[in-house]
């Protein structure tokens, strides 16, 4: 949705490595500057990226530690 608001024109060409012996500074620079405007694109007005929920497996992380206190209370 936000891609189509800011649509994400790449003026940088887009660097392709065979070997090891490609990679250059340079190339590095190009494509985390490539890879900073995309995501750029992505972010709302007030900068941060939305999402999706994420379902129950969001929610796992949280009842794990309060399973793991409440366990330890006895």
């Amino acid at each position: 949705m936000f891609a189509r608001e800011n649509p994400c024109e790449m003026e940088l060409p887009q660097v392709k490595v065979k070997t090891e012996k490609e990679i250059t500074e340079e190339a590095v620079a190009t494509t985390l500057r490539r890879a900073l405007r995309f995501y750029s694109t992505l972010q709302t007005e007030d900068g941060f990226w939305p999402g999706d929920y994420g379902g129950p497996l969001f929610l796992l992380p949280g009842l794990w530690c309060w399973m793991g206190h409440k366990m330890r209370q006895g």
